[in-house]
């Protein structure tokens, strides 16, 4: 009978660490998500920052309007917010000193993904080249970090920042 009750524990405690085992996994991928979640994630969050983060850093005098319209497009949530408010002033200044420039991504990262939270952190350099009053454009590096957001419309940008600018 001893024997009997020893063989049922071990039944009953393996099948509890069994249990516990697919609890755990199943909480891990809940707060992580699956391999293919975080890899569709993270590509679409670099494919769009590429993108967005380009058009964010251009601007031409010519067609500020229409240039500044594209920015909403790219970006979501406060930040949205910031540049819609902010496209007049934008518009003229860039009218005003017939400033033109236009960016290019040469390299972007990313370097956190929140399947659940529905954003990602994405670092990029870009060339972007600068001409203002009718001088010729000069080539700068620039740095940007992007926290993407996930929408029904896909990754934009909730916010971005500079991480710093200088010539080649």
């Amino acid at each position: 009978m001893n024997r009997h009750r020893v063989r049922l524990s071990v039944a009953l405690l393996a099948v509890a660490l069994a249990g516990l085992g697919v609890f755990a996994f199943s909480a891990w991928q809940d707060a992580f998500g699956s391999d293919a979640s975080v890899a569709s994630a993270r590509d679409g969050a670099l494919e769009a920052a590429r993108t967005e983060v380009a058009t964010l850093a251009s601007l031409d005098y010519r067609k500020a309007d229409a240039n500044l319209e594209q920015w909403s497009a790219v970006a979501t949530g406060a930040y949205k917010a910031n540049l819609d408010r902010a496209k007049e002033s934008d518009a003229n200044q860039a009218k005003r000193t017939k400033s033109v420039s236009t960016a290019r991504i040469t390299s972007a990262a990313v370097t956190k993904v929140d399947v659940n939270a529905g954003t990602a952190t994405v670092i990029l350099s870009a060339d972007v080249h600068i001409a203002a009053n009718g001088k010729p454009a000069v080539r700068r590096k620039a740095g940007f970090t992007a926290r993407m957001d996930r929408t029904d419309s896909g990754w934009l940008v909730g916010d971005l920042s500079s991480t710093g600018t200088g010539t080649p």
